[in-house]
């Protein structure tokens, strides 16, 4: 059959089930369920394609094996009816003729399936509520009681309790615990806006995060939202439940641990709670450093003052917390020297 002849053909195959689609659909206009489906019968190549869906991993998987005959679509299992949040796969089969596959709100683009062949469409299903499918490829005289309706069981959405424990140092990597209702596999947890890493779902109540960096500017003192996300969708929001801190510096080693007394060396300073949240300074036998950069939470760089010779403390403040490390530099008049190793 030609492409334009086939075209005409299934649009007049609309106009014959319009009314059975008025009756299932009452909430969507006609006019607006004809238009979809008459512009993707006239750009047949729009075809639902799977690869461009996104499907979320862990979600529930259903699988239908339609076989399309005249004058009836049968679904292996049946009925057709799943669940908000599921990943479908229908796998459709044009029995004794070429036929046409249309549904609502999942599958509105053309998708011709020539006799004897198998298509497939994938779609992640979102939306509750009930969905008219039917031919779109006039198939003979039944054709307009060639159709039904696809159920959408509505999921209830998740809910939050409780989060412990509710601060966190700004590094992250604190593992948390969300306590609540409706947790489906798949959720996504985000904390200030910003995504959780290593989620499970232990359960329908219990969820166990590890939170993430947190933003430089935040304190105890503006504790953030929690949103939970299920892979339907649905997600809820717990207000003020998660505060990040500045946690008290450490000192473990600098590198070098010496230098001359013109200063000028650069050192690298290992130990904790380093950021950016606050104002950081570093000061060698009561010096300050120069050149003071946060590499991450537990490495900072700094230039070497000029000082006097001999052993000094030194000490980071982080803000309003300190830490001092006892005779951790040496500095001399002169730089040392290295006997030559001779060959």
């Amino acid at each position: 059959m030609k492409p334009m002849r086939r075209s005409i053909l299934s649009l007049l195959s609309l106009l014959i089930v319009s009314p059975l689609i008025a009756q299932l659909h009452e909430a969507t206009p006609l006019e607006v369920l004809m238009e979809r489906a008459h512009h993707a019968m006239m750009h047949p190549e729009t075809a639902v394609q799977p690869s461009a869906l996104a499907p979320i991993p862990e979600a529930q998987t259903k699988v239908f094996d339609v076989d399309a005959r005249k004058f009836e679509f049968d679904f292996n299992p049946a009925p057709f009816v799943i669940n908000q949040g599921d990943v479908v796969t229908l796998n459709i089969t044009s029995v004794d003729f070429s036929h046409g596959f249309f549904l609502e709100a999942y599958a509105e683009s053309s998708l011709i399936i020539p006799q004897g062949e198998t298509r497939t469409v994938q779609f992640v299903a979102s939306t509750p509520g009930r969905f008219t499918y039917f031919c779109t490829n006039f198939c003979g005289e039944g054709h307009s009681g060639m159709s039904g309706t696809l159920t959408v069981n509505a999921v209830a959405g998740p809910t939050i309790t409780s989060v412990s424990p509710a601060t966190g140092p700004t590094s992250g990597g604190t593992t948390i615990t969300i306590n609540g209702t409706n947790f489906a596999s798949g959720a996504a947890v985000t904390i200030g806006g910003r995504a959780a890493t290593n989620v499970t779902v232990v359960n329908a109540s219990t969820i166990t995060a590890v939170t993430p960096l947190g933003p430089a500017n935040e304190l105890a003192s503006q504790p953030l939202e929690v949103v939970v996300t299920n892979a339907d969708g649905q997600s809820v929001t717990k207000a003020q439940a998660f505060a990040y801190f500045v946690p008290p510096p450490s000192i473990t080693s600098l590198t070098p641990s010496a230098a001359t007394t013109s200063g000028g060396t650069t050192v690298t300073i290992k130990g904790a709670g380093f950021t950016t949240a606050v104002v950081t300074t570093v000061k060698f036998g009561g010096t300050a450093a120069t050149n003071v950069t946060i590499v991450d939470a537990v490495t900072m760089t700094v230039t070497a003052p000029a000082h006097a010779a001999g052993t000094v403390d030194v000490t980071v403040q982080v803000g309003s917390q300190s830490t001092t490390k006892s005779s951790a530099f040496v500095y001399s008049s002169t730089p040392s020297r290295r006997r030559a190793v001779r060959p």
